[in-house]
């Protein structure tokens, strides 16, 4: 960096900058103007030129404005309501009057010159001269005093004590957007290739936060719900700006690669973001990006979330007593193995299995329990950490006598087993009888009515 110290303080030495592009003349360098004079310097920061100004019979005061065409290496000089166009030697192009005296003047990339007066924008241009006036009465409240041209996209930038506007310039002049500003503005800057604005006294960016779904999520839902909330910081703070700045934010969202950002719908008065996948999203890992850019060209901070849909519900890989088991005795032993070591295994009226055996793959569980006399139904349920549930029903019936089997409607069938009087069935649940035999029932009614074994 080479700083330039100077013999005469320079006046009009704009707190602006332009990115322009490069020229390779002798001409170029940068340009200040000191004591009614035009200096000149290159990049080692040396003087390559000096111009008077004092034969052009124009008053340049402290607040004169100096303005580059990097395009012709011309300059245009405004001090008031004179403008002065200048070539690199001090001859006079052009001599213009202004409506109203120019606060600070800027190039758009077409070479047009804006001047910024009391509440008026007067645009100009070599050699047509002034093309119009733009009265601002109505736009802002206060008195503008910064301004920046940003030529590609057709737009001013004005910038007040504590507001910044926006005037698009195509068909016409109109307001775009006002953004209020918790600092007093102390300088414009914009990059014209880019349309990013920076303002000095203040450094405005969105930002962004994800509620839905929660980072790392995993969810049985293969459509969820995407939410996202937009803010702003003004140096690092929340502030709160117009209505027409949320409006301004365009978002750019990714799911697994796909744009999705214009599918999102836009909630101004919570300033949230929602999106829905009008399909299942795929098993396993999915991964989410997204960012929104303001108005202003600045970007807010990336917000990632990578989560696991899982719609998958556990196995039972064994479960026993065997379905429709009956007992002697009343203490028996519910117990299990499920394809998922992470599961949760629940007994419906009892709870979650304790100390359960955890393998590879798998995991195992037992529920001491005490029967009724009568029927026993029961339901064992497998949870997984994403909520998909696999349960596992019984349904028991006492038999009455020992002597002999007939069948319920709906049972499917009933076997006769004449020593000791043992009964077998296809069915579910579990029975506790009174009487000294063992039954096997699978799920449907068997009773034994009397009569000899």
């Amino acid at each position: 960096m080479e700083q330039a110290l100077l013999a005469e303080p320079v006046n009009g030495y704009e707190s602006e900058f332009e990115i322009c592009p490069p020229c390779c003349g002798p001409d170029c360098g940068a340009w200040a103007l000191a004591g009614g004079e035009l200096l000149q310097f290159d990049a080692a920061g040396a003087l390559t030129r000096e111009v008077s100004l004092k034969g052009l019979n124009s008053r340049l005061g402290p607040g004169a404005q100096l303005t580059l065409n990097p395009y012709d290496v011309s300059l245009w000089v405004s001090d008031g309501k004179p403008l002065l166009h200048l070539s690199a030697q001090g001859a006079v192009l052009e001599r213009l009057s202004l409506s109203s005296p120019a606060r600070q003047a800027a190039l758009s990339l077409d070479e047009t010159l804006w001047a910024l007066g009391n509440k008026q924008l007067t645009q100009a241009k070599s050699p047509a001269g002034v093309l119009g006036s733009y009265g601002l009465q109505g736009a802002v409240s206060a008195e503008p005093r910064r301004l920046a041209v940003d030529g590609l996209r057709g737009s001013l930038w004005v910038g007040g004590e504590k507001a910044l506007t926006r005037v698009d310039l195509s068909p016409a002049p109109r307001v775009a957007l006002t953004v209020a500003l918790a600092e007093p503005l102390a300088a414009l800057a914009l990059n014209p290739y880019t349309g990013e604005l920076w303002v000095a006294g203040l450094e405005l960016r969105p930002t962004l936060e994800l509620l839905a779904p929660a980072p790392e999520a995993l969810t049985n839902d293969p459509q969820p719900r995407f939410a996202l909330s937009c803010g702003a910081a003004c140096n690092g703070s929340p502030c709160r700006l117009e209505a027409n700045y949320w409006t301004g934010l365009a978002l750019s969202a990714t799911l697994n690669g796909q744009m999705i950002g214009t599918q999102f719908v836009f909630d101004p008065a919570t300033h949230q973001a929602a999106y829905t996948p009008p399909v299942r999203l795929p098993e396993g890992a999915n991964a989410f990006r997204a960012q929104v850019k303001d108005a202003l060209g600045h970007r807010s901070n990336s917000v990632t979330n990578s989560f696991t849909v899982d719609t998958i519900a556990p196995q039972f890989l064994s479960l026993t007593p065997a379905e429709g088991s009956t007992f002697h005795a009343a203490g028996v032993e519910i117990a299990g193995t499920v394809d998922d070591r992470e599961a949760t295994v629940v007994l419906e009226g009892v709870g979650p299995a304790v100390n359960p055996t955890r393998s590879t793959d798998t995991l195992s569980f037992r529920f001491p329990v005490t029967l009724a006399p009568g029927a026993n139904p029961f339901t064992v349920s497998a949870i997984d950490r994403a909520g998909n549930v696999a349960s596992a029903h019984g349904r028991e019936r006492v038999c009455a006598e020992s002597h002999a089997c007939r069948e319920e409607p709906g049972a499917r069938a009933c076997f006769h087993s004449k020593p000791r009087g043992k009964t077998v069935a296809i069915g579910a649940g579990l029975t506790y009888k009174r009487w000294p035999v063992r039954t096997i029932i699978g799920g449907v009614p068997c009773f034994s009515p009397p009569g000899p074994s």
